[in-house]
């Protein structure tokens, strides 16, 4: 069976934890928490992300594209390659995504067809 990881930020310290992902449903409010070997977290809700472990990418990270070749989608499309195109991860319509900042957004399933490499370099919380 496939382990299906996520992050949060801590809200009692804001550090980043990973593991499994729980719900407490309360009458005033929702919980979130992160479960793993060294105990359970209370995470701020809007900062849990799941893993994307063909990438070792999680949602809301922030990355820079880079491709030699052109790259066309339908919705995207850049004739002489993506050079430094920033953007940020997402799971949407049940696709995972590369949002740029140009509102481009790129399948991270045309990544491997296109020979897109990637470097992380932040995430959407730690701006």
């Amino acid at each position: 069976m496939r382990e299906i990881l996520f992050r949060g930020k801590r809200v009692d310290n804001d550090e980043w934890i990973e593991g499994c992902f729980l719900q407490e449903e309360r009458p005033i409010q929702n919980a979130f928490f992160i479960l793993n070997s060294k105990g359970n977290f209370r995470v701020h809700n809007t900062t849990v992300g799941q893993l994307l472990p063909a990438h070792k990418l999680y949602e809301g990270d922030i990355i820079i594209i880079n491709s030699e070749d052109s790259y066309d989608n339908g919705n995207a499309y850049w004739e002489d390659g993506l050079k430094n195109v920033k953007a940020t991860i997402k799971f949407k319509h049940d696709v995972w995504l590369a949002k740029t900042d140009c509102k481009e957004i790129i399948p991270l399933f045309d990544f491997d067809y296109y020979g897109m490499e990637f470097k992380i370099i932040g995430n959407i919380y730690d701006k």
